[in-house]
């Protein structure tokens, strides 16, 4: 992938995250008057709720396969190493998001500890670059390279 291209992706994918962080952190506080002005009830309220995390898990379900793609792409002979380091990254942030927003909440509020989503996904826009393969390197790994592009 070239850099443009890449700091094209980095860029999108930045600003996908903090769109989403910033409409969820915004209209968590809203929810109250929102259901008196549309008159629902609570479990019209919950369809509603549903309906729109449903929509917000298929548009983020294409990132994880991209990354791991890059993962793969990034050393081949060790796609697998990578692709585990992914996905426990991935299992640690399944388990423990829920709770890191919730004890946050416990403190500040949900509103925002809402913003803690869209703050790790601009860490993540943002240390993108380690995944993008070293200037004069080939994406191959070969045995035969410098030592500077070889990977531990």
């Amino acid at each position: 992938m070239a850099a443009a291209e890449l700091r094209r992706a980095r860029l999108a994918l930045l600003g996908y995250f903090f769109v989403l962080g910033a409409a969820t952190a915004t209209w968590s506080a809203r929810l109250p008057a929102i259901t008196a002005t549309l008159h629902l009830s609570d479990g019209r309220l919950g369809l509603a709720a549903v309906a729109g995390f449903a929509l917000l898990g298929a548009g983020l379900a294409c990132i994880f396969p991209q990354i791991v793609s890059a993962a793969a792409r990034l050393e081949p002979a060790r796609a697998g190493r990578n692709i585990g380091r992914i996905a426990a990254v991935a299992y640690t942030g399944l388990l423990g998001g829920p709770v890191a927003i919730g004890a946050l909440a416990s403190g500040v509020g949900l509103r925002h500890a809402l913003l803690l989503p869209a703050a790790l996904a601009l860490l993540v826009a943002a240390v993108a670059a380690v995944m993008a393969p070293r200037h004069g390197c080939a994406a191959s790994g070969a045995a035969g390279q410098p030592a500077a592009c070889r990977r531990r």
